[in-house]
């Protein structure tokens, strides 16, 4: 008879209880008091311990793996304004309870203690960093600068989810500094775009 727990709520128990109390405690016992079941519910779906956390691992990696820095994600507009965008995207307001950065910094502590959920965060961040710098390239960065943006914007998210967490700022403003910045260093004029995504920025539009 299939119990009145569903699969999804295992998995969403067991992020709640890594948000709240950190890897260690992703244990069968402590998942079957969140949720009020039985051994034999949790037996249902898993077959062990090691099987709710591979499914854990799978849906995180499917919702971070969406598109985010994309056209397609951030919508029309040339790619300076999608960064600008992506700023406020990735930047929730604080009455939401900061849920993303709370599941993407308890990732990250997971991921300290269990190779699988290393090697799930080493393929997001690949993917992410791989859009930060197609998005950077199409604001007019040449190669090696967009893959050195791209780097230091996504350590600023992290940063700033961090920040959020501990101290309840707002991380919208200090990430656009640093975009702009990043564009500036590469001499982009802000408030210019590049013509067309992917080429490079006319004379007009580069500072000095």
């Amino acid at each position: 008879m299939r119990p009145d727990v569903m699969r999804s709520d295992w998995i969403l128990a067991g992020f709640q209880l890594l948000i709240r109390a950190g890897p260690t405690a992703l244990q069968v016992a402590s998942l079957q008091r969140c949720v009020a079941a039985c051994d034999k519910d949790f037996r249902y779906y898993f077959n062990d311990l090691r099987g709710l956390l591979d499914a854990m691992l799978e849906s995180y990696e499917a919702l971070a793996s969406r598109p985010f820095a994309t056209a397609e994600a951030l919508g029309s507009g040339g790619p300076i304004a999608r960064l600008m965008r992506l700023c406020d995207l990735v930047s929730p307001p604080l009455e939401d309870g900061a849920s993303a950065p709370a599941v993407e910094a308890a990732m990250r502590s997971w991921a300290q203690v269990d190779p699988a959920a290393q090697a799930v965060m080493r393929r997001v961040d690949a993917r992410r960093l791989a859009q930060l710098s197609a998005l950077f390239s199409a604001a007019g960065l040449q190669p090696a600068q967009a893959a050195d943006g791209a780097l230091r914007f996504y350590a600023a998210v992290i940063g700033s989810e961090a920040m959020q967490l501990s101290c309840q700022i707002e991380m919208r403003r200090p990430l656009r500094r640093v975009a702009e910045g990043i564009l500036a260093d590469a001499g982009i004029c802000l408030g210019r775009e590049a013509p067309v995504d992917g080429a490079a920025p006319s004379a007009s539009s580069r500072v000095g």
